[in-house]
C-alpha cells in the first residue's frame, strides 16, 4: 500500500495527438475513510515542439539531451535552433541556412517545419553599417517568399528590398525568438 509520502510517476505521451490543450482527471483511490478517493487535475498542452522532442528523444519535457539550450550531436546548434529549422537534433548538420546575392539582392534561404512553429518567431533585420549598427525590421524592407516541400517542412526565402548596387554596405541578419 502506498503512504502519504510516496510518489508515483504518470507519464503522458502526447505521440500520435493533433496540436492543442488537453484536460484529464486521475482519481487516486485511499485507504483513508474520510477521503476515499482524490481527484487529480491533469492539463496538456500538446504543441509542435513537444511533439518534435517526444519524436526525437521519446519525452515531450524541455529537460535532459531534449532541453532548448542542449546540443546531443555537437554540431553547433542548440536544439530550439534545429527544431525551428527543421534539422534533425541527433545527427550533425551543417549550416541550415543559404547565404547570397540574388539579383542584386541580399537574400537567405532556410528550411522549417509546416505549418511554420507557433512557438517560434523569426526575425530578419538589414542594417547599412556595422559601426554604428542601426539594425531595421519590417514587411517594408523584405520579401519572403515560403513553398511547401510537401514533407512536412517548408523552405523560406527571404529578399532584402534594397539593392545592394544603390549602397556602400548593406548586412542581413535575422534570429528567433521564443516566448
Amino acid at each position: 500500500p502506498l503512504v502519504a509520502a510516496d510518489k508515483v510517476a504518470v507519464v503522458i505521451n502526447p505521440t500520435g495527438l493533433p496540436l492543442g490543450n488537453y484536460s484529464a482527471t486521475i482519481e487516486a483511490f485511499t485507504s483513508d475513510p474520510l477521503t476515499p478517493s482524490v481527484n487529480i487535475p491533469v492539463l496538456l498542452n500538446v504543441s509542435g515542439l513537444a511533439s518534435w522532442r517526444q519524436s526525437h528523444f521519446g519525452y515531450p519535457a524541455n529537460s535532459g539531451p531534449g532541453a532548448d539550450l542542449a546540443d546531443p550531436d555537437g554540431d553547433g546548434l542548440k536544439n530550439i535552433f534545429e527544431y525551428a529549422f527543421s534539422t534533425d537534433p541527433t545527427v550533425p548538420n551543417f549550416s541550415p541556412f543559404t547565404f547570397g546575392v540574388v539579383p542584386n539582392h541580399l537574400a537567405i534561404s532556410f528550411r522549417r517545419p509546416h505549418p511554420a512553429p507557433s512557438e517560434i518567431t523569426y526575425i530578419f533585420e538589414v542594417s547599412d553599417s556595422l559601426f554604428p549598427a542601426v539594425w531595421q525590421s519590417g514587411s517594408s524592407l523584405f520579401d519572403q517568399t515560403v513553398q511547401d516541400n510537401f514533407n512536412g517542412t517548408e523552405t523560406v526565402t527571404v529578399t532584402d528590398k534594397q539593392n545592394v548596387s544603390s549602397t556602400t554596405a548593406r548586412f542581413l541578419r535575422f534570429s528567433i525568438s521564443v516566448p
